[in-house]
């Protein structure tokens, strides 16, 4: 064979080394972003519950307050 011919042939095969190294790197990735994504929604469903758990235990506590508020007075004016 002719010497360039030979150069581009192993240009062209090392080439292929690099599109096969960056398709594999690419796939990694992509998998790794699947990963994470589904990791944060389950995360962020998480984060909602506990909003509203939070949210639950203010209106309770805001109810008891009210209740204990209604039965001082009540105490105060039958005293």
């Amino acid at each position: 064979m002719f010497p360039t011919v030979e150069l581009g042939e192993y240009k062209l095969q090392q080439e292929r080394v690099v599109s096969d190294d960056l398709r594999s790197s690419l796939a990694m990735e992509k998998a790794r972003s699947i990963e994470l994504a589904s990791q944060m929604s389950r995360e962020q469903a998480a984060n909602s519950d506990l909003h509203s758990e939070v949210n639950d235990a203010r209106n309770q506590v805001s109810k008891l307050r009210d209740a204990l508020e209604r039965e001082q007075n009540r105490l105060v004016t039958t005293s």
